[in-house]
């Protein structure tokens, strides 16, 4: 059946009896929203924290900052948001390499332009929770704490935050949108046969804020991601509308440095002096954001199913959290909604079908970018600003002159060509072993750029 059918004609009437309920008004649960209501099924979305559109404007500042790539907007421009996002976002064109003295140096993305677009979550957040509510009749229910649910009468119980009062509510479907230490999925860990894993990183980040950027040197680079890679930790830098950037300071728990070591105001502003020289003068609240605020611990969630008898589905971060270093976190909670919407338009409101449709689909995907989000932490902290690193990218872009479609860099797929996870897994894996097979030449840094052409020809020709 067509798309446009079962949206605003066979939806309405096939789910008119349905109530779904969304456990989450993140960004994920708040987009997934709009694609339920969109094919005229009744949607209620209840969240623990207040409504963020209420938020005093003035201390937005403090909200973190996301990275949206082409997979991301794919699954925005399916509903018709994705402009109106967009209007919220700075383009990001590559990445300002700090070293250790305040010398930059641009790597671009690609060579046409591509870019991802750095946006404040708050500022997402209220765009999407206004579409769903102005243009889809979604109901928010703010300041209601999920305590419970009863998977096989899909009954959810709340604690509203306002008034301390408990109540049950009665659902033909409930998606677990609430993120990393999801309800909904605890519930579900305790049926049989339910597999769940979480790993932590021995690091942590904390935000440190840099209010403008007018006047330094490196300003005219504002289109830029910062990134301030020091082996072993980062400095981490996504920029705003009103020119100032916030920044993720990346750091291992225990040991020197580490933020175990990092007890006093002192030893805060020596270690920012000796590592950032270019960015400590900018970061006139970094004392008050860093010892302001608790870590932020990195984990890795996997679990599976994703789903329970056709009633009961976790979706985005519930079902796969992430390490953010690929910058991939939302952009794979909202390809999980679209996703489920091409379940959807397949099996239509057969729930059990489009559920096993769903997770059968994702979950290799959601694993695949769990690995490839790991991976790229390494690269980011460790290699980025090395020369080896440099070669490399030299060698991956005469490949990709050689045959576009074949040697595509593992970032392009990931980020700008919104290739399945898996499948850029696999295809990156086998592009590194071919340049690492090249970059195993003796003295190939010494080569010309003719001498390490002809290398590059000779290599793609042997395989």
């Amino acid at each position: 059946m067509s798309r446009n059918r079962s949206v605003t004609q066979d939806g309405r009437e096939a789910g008119r009896d349905e109530r779904i309920l969304i456990v989450g008004a993140g960004l994920v649960g708040s987009l997934l929203s709009i694609y339920l209501a969109r094919r005229g099924l009744r949607v209620e979305v209840y969240d623990r924290c207040s409504d963020p559109r209420l938020v005093d404007l003035s201390a937005q500042r403090s909200s973190i900052n996301l990275s949206l790539c082409e997979r991301g907007f794919k699954a925005l421009d399916r509903v018709g948001i994705g402009n109106a996002v967009r209007a919220c976002c700075v383009p990001s064109y590559g990445r300002l390499i700090h070293d250790e003295h305040g010398g930059v140096v641009f790597q671009p993305y690609g060579d046409n332009g591509e870019c991802t677009y750095a946006i404040l979550r708050n500022d997402l957040n209220r765009v999407l929770i206004d579409f769903a509510e102005k243009s889809f009749g979604v109901a928010f229910r703010f300041d209601e704490r999920c305590l419970d649910l009863e998977p096989t009468t899909t009954t959810v119980q709340f604690e509203d935050a306002k008034t301390g009062l408990v109540h049950n509510e009665e659902a033909t479907r409930v998606f677990g949108a609430d993120g990393v230490f999801s309800k909904i999925r605890s519930r579900l860990e305790r049926l049989p046969r339910f597999n769940y894993s979480q790993l932590y990183l021995d690091h942590g980040y904390s935000e440190l804020n840099m209010p403008s950027i007018e006047g330094v040197p490196w300003a005219d680079q504002r289109l830029s991601v910062h990134l301030w890679p020091r082996g072993g930790y980062l400095l981490l830098g996504l920029p705003n509308l009103d020119g100032s950037i916030v920044c993720s300071l990346h750091l291992p728990l225990e040991g020197e440095p580490s933020f175990g070591a990092l007890r006093t105001e002192r030893d805060l502003l020596r270690f920012l002096s000796n590592s950032f020289p270019d960015a400590v003068d900018y970061m006139p609240n970094a004392v008050a954001d860093f010892f302001g605020h608790r870590i932020n611990y990195l984990v890795t969630i996997r679990c599976f199913p994703w789903t329970f008898d056709g009633r009961v589905a976790l979706i985005g971060d519930s079902a796969h959290a992430i390490v953010p270093f690929f910058a991939q976190g939302v952009n794979a909670g909202f390809e999980d909604c679209l996703v489920l919407d091409d379940c959807l338009e397949e099996h239509g409101f057969d729930w059990r079908a489009v559920f096993n449709a769903y997770q059968t689909r994702r979950k290799p995907d959601a694993d695949a970018v769990s690995d490839l989000s790991l991976h790229h932490f390494n690269e980011l902290r460790d290699s980025v600003g090395k020369p080896t690193f440099h070669l490399k990218k030299r060698i991956e872009k005469r490949l990709s002159e050689l045959d576009p479609e074949r040697f595509v860099s593992l970032y392009s797929m990931v980020t700008f060509k919104a290739t399945p996870y898996a499948e850029a897994l696999r295809r990156g894996r086998e592009l590194e072993a071919l340049i690492q097979r090249i970059m195993e030449t003796p003295a190939i840094a010494d080569k010309t750029e003719i001498e390490l052409n002809r290398l590059i020809d000779q290599a793609v020709a042997a395989v």
